[in-house]
């Protein structure tokens, strides 16, 4: 039945449309290389970049740095490079004076230790707004001082990752705050300057949702999901270990997190991860923006100058077809 819908829909609709409908409601997400499209990580090791941002200090807030502790293992568990990871946490945690189990981190009742392994490139005043910009951003004055910094392409996909506090139109630092606005300006001058192929973003942060809503272009290639929706709190869990006596972890966070664990990133489309995440968080609105502008788009005028050269529709279907089943 959707074939035939793909099919009729070919006949009325521009090509381009028909085809992208097609990717997304027939077989052609299970042809290789194709469900890439809407995955966050390729099969090039070296061409996937990630930004991990636990954006709180102190004890109470123990959550998020093992959020992202936990997160980072996951990216090398899928191939990530140690040196394609950058990560931001005050690391006040694991040796804390009220921690129990001195220099382990725990993200659930399970306690394994999730901070053992963990490269941390900024760390306590580091871990501030303006630095985080700059590392997106490739600052070379920040590399010179020998720090890593975000050294993507337009080949490249990059997943950035922040967990902390947050409230309208603004996400939290140990010090500062950094606005919807700046945000959107640091996405934007990343797009312009052609800092990546896909650019997936997660935000875990009471009011998430207003970072992006009506602000966020559809046409940038950005695909972003939040824990919770412009005006609602985001959840802890875990929260019960009579020991640690405070959160482990976040239901959104710990959601993307455990399904990432036992998930190819390289095949998981986006879609995918968003729709269990969406289940599994009980307490807010799990919410995505942004649009992710399928690489096939770019091969439009290429396949509208077929149809100029005579090609049957019916031709061109056929094959679109042959490929993807």
């Amino acid at each position: 039945m959707e074939l035939q819908v793909c099919l009729d829909m070919m006949r009325r609709c521009s090509l381009l449309i028909a085809l992208v409908f097609c990717i997304d409601h027939v077989a052609c997400l299970e042809a290789p290389g194709v469900q890439n499209l809407s995955s966050i990580f390729n099969n090039k090791p070296s061409k996937n970049w990630v930004v991990l941002v636990a954006g709180s200090d102190d004890w109470i807030n123990y959550r998020h740095q093992a959020n992202v502790f936990h997160a980072y293992h996951v990216m090398r568990a899928n191939k990530i490079p140690a040196e394609n990871i950058i990560t931001f946490a005050y690391d006040d945690i694991a040796n804390n004076p009220k921690n129990p189990y001195k220099g382990q981190v725990f993200n659930d009742y399970e306690h394994e230790d999730v901070y053992k392994g963990v490269v941390i490139d900024y760390r306590g005043q580091d871990v501030n707004p303006d630095i985080f910009a700059k590392v997106l951003k490739g600052d070379k004055k920040l590399e010179k001082e020998g720090k890593k910094i975000l050294k993507s392409g337009p080949d490249d996909n990059v997943f950035i990752y922040y967990t902390g506090h947050g409230a309208s139109q603004a996400i939290s630092f140990p010090s500062g705050y950094l606005h919807a606005v700046e945000l959107n300006d640091i996405l934007g001058s990343m797009y312009l300057n052609k800092r990546y192929n896909k650019l997936v973003l997660y935000v875990d942060s009471c009011s998430a949702g207003s970072l992006f809503r009506d602000l966020l272009p559809s046409d940038v290639g950005i695909f972003v999901t939040t824990s919770a929706n412009e005006d609602e709190q985001s959840w802890s869990s875990f929260c019960n270990d009579k020991r640690i006596g405070v959160c482990l972890a976040t239901e959104y966070s710990y959601g993307w997190i455990t399904d990432s664990e036992y998930k190819d990133l390289k095949k998981r489309t986006l879609d995918q991860q968003y729709e269990e995440v969406k289940k599994r968080t009980k307490k807010s609105h799990v919410m995505k923006y942004g649009e992710m502008v399928p690489e096939l788009a770019r091969y439009t005028p290429h396949l509208m100058e077929l149809c100029k050269a005579g090609y049957e529709t019916a031709t061109l279907i056929e094959s679109v077809h042959s490929v993807c089943s």
